[in-house]
């Protein structure tokens, strides 16, 4: 399962011509994903964001329900030892049903967003598998990871 943020968008770009199943409440990733001859995609219901392109709602929260996904890749507004957030309850809401009905669960977040806050929590971060950044973390930051079993990847172009 693909979330609807920019952050998962450049993670697909980089999937190439990956056999997968893909699920995704975005439109763009959705285009994005129909260009990998290997993909077969998934779209989920809802009410359409007009300017982000994705789709939210209790309609497209029921929808994830039916799924038991390998991954959940969730682009995250703010991460800290208090968990991962996003701005928005709309959002949000579909990330945490995602996370819910995956096996792994993989937040994306670059390194502007760790130890940061936001306005609606998604998760704990006990219940995340993989952080991938593009920064080293503090050592703070790392042992609050290593006691909620986060695994870290610096992932660097």
């Amino acid at each position: 399962m693909f979330d609807s943020s920019t952050t998962v968008e450049a993670f697909i770009r980089e999937l190439g011509e990956t056999n997968l199943y893909a699920i995704t409440n975005s439109l763009t990733h959705a285009q994005v994903l129909a260009k990998n001859p290997k993909a077969e995609i998934s779209v989920l219901p809802g009410t359409l964001h007009k300017e982000q392109l994705f789709l939210y709602g209790s309609e497209t929260v029921q929808k994830i329900a039916d799924y038991q996904a390998d991954y959940a890749i969730l682009g995250v507004f703010a991460i800290s030892s208090g968990g991962l957030f996003i701005h928005t309850e709309e959002e949000g809401f579909v990330k945490r049903q995602m996370a819910n009905h995956a096996k792994t669960v993989i937040a994306l977040a670059d390194h502007t967003k760790i130890g940061t806050s936001g306005f609606f929590k998604v998760c704990d971060l006990e219940e995340i598998d993989y952080l991938v950044t593009d920064r080293e973390l503090s050592e703070e930051f790392c042992e609050v990871l290593r006691e909620r079993n986060v695994q870290w990847i610096i992932a660097m172009k």
